[in-house]
């Protein structure tokens, strides 16, 4: 979880491309989502293929056992030349407890719109995205940034850089420095790939259309995908926050917590769940049961816990 003015925020500010006019009723079922379909119906092939600017389709796209396959040819400005990109894509994607917690992640700590993976600081989170997208990704296609907001903390950068190697990333770490910026040393793991991220975005941003149609234990994991990326225990109020400005995010998230019954509060930057006594005891026991058994941050699950339990 970022303030607005954190680093992360200032640099890595990302549109939200989520007005698709696409039925997601039509492109989703229980067991998969229909990639290829999606991109169809975005026109994404036929825009490439019209394209004159920086990226053009050289070839494909190619479907072919369960893969969905093309080639780009990417100019390079700072380098002044053009790259070609070969592109794998599943044809569709499973539906799965693995994806909706990393939707629910990405929905709070994503990467950017055109990448799909988080910023964040947390090893557990960090390591979890690496491997999921390496499910996707060849290994040599997953990056890593560094953000640095201190100049003193430029003298650890070998330190960092350690501890990306160790969570996965083979690739050349990327340092990126802001001084002006607010906040700590923040990792990103990544990959760019921008159909992918649009198909990733347009679930999350369509999740309350879905919501009362997918399994619990699919909730269950997006909820604590969200928690793990933008909530906080407040143990002197007693209660526990999901913070949120951004007003097509609040609209989905206050959608989603009356879907599950939850008693909240909006304050003008988080949700706040348990704010009532009356109602604090049911609230609680609903998350211990829905979200807890979820949630991969470490010191988060011990503070929510700890609540809990001293009730």
């Amino acid at each position: 979880m970022y303030r607005k003015k954190s680093f992360d925020k200032i640099n890595l500010r990302r549109k939200r491309t989520s007005n698709f006019d696409i039925d997601i009723n039509l492109v989703i079922s229980k067991k998969y989502l229909n990639v290829l379909k999606i991109l169809k119906d975005l026109h994404y092939f036929d825009l490439l293929q019209k394209s004159k600017g920086l990226i053009k389709l050289i070839e494909g796209p190619i479907i072919t056992a369960g893969k969905i396959k093309y080639t780009l040819k990417i100019f390079l400005p700072y380098k002044r030349k053009y790259l070609l990109k070969k592109i794998i894509l599943p044809k569709k994607l499973d539906i799965s407890k693995e994806l909706f917690y990393f939707l629910g992640l990405s929905f709070g700590d994503g990467a950017g719109k055109n990448r799909v993976g988080i910023i964040n600081t947390n090893e557990n989170l960090l390591k979890y995205t690496f491997i999921f997208l390496s499910k996707f990704f060849n290994k040599n296609e997953i990056l890593g940034s560094i953000f640095v907001t201190n100049k003193k903390e430029m003298k650890k950068i070998r330190t960092y850089k350690k501890k990306l190697k160790a969570l996965g990333i083979s690739t050349e770490i990327n340092i990126v420095k802001n001084f002006h910026a607010r906040g700590n040393v923040v990792y990103s793991i990544y990959v760019n790939c921008q159909p992918f991220a649009k198909i990733l975005y347009f679930i999350i941003f369509n999740i309350d259309k879905i919501w009362d149609k997918i399994d619990q234990n699919l909730k269950n994991s997006f909820l604590a995908g969200l928690f793990d990326a933008e909530g906080n225990v407040n143990a002197r109020d007693k209660n526990l926050r999901i913070s949120q400005q951004e007003e097509k995010n609040k609209s989905i998230i206050n959608e989603i917590l009356k879907q599950e019954n939850y008693h909240f509060r909006y304050d003008g930057a988080n949700f706040v769940i348990g704010n009532r006594k009356e109602t604090r005891t049911d609230d609680f026991k609903k998350f211990e049961k829905q979200v807890l058994p979820y949630l991969k941050h470490e010191n988060k699950y011990y503070k929510a816990s700890l609540l809990i339990k001293n009730l």
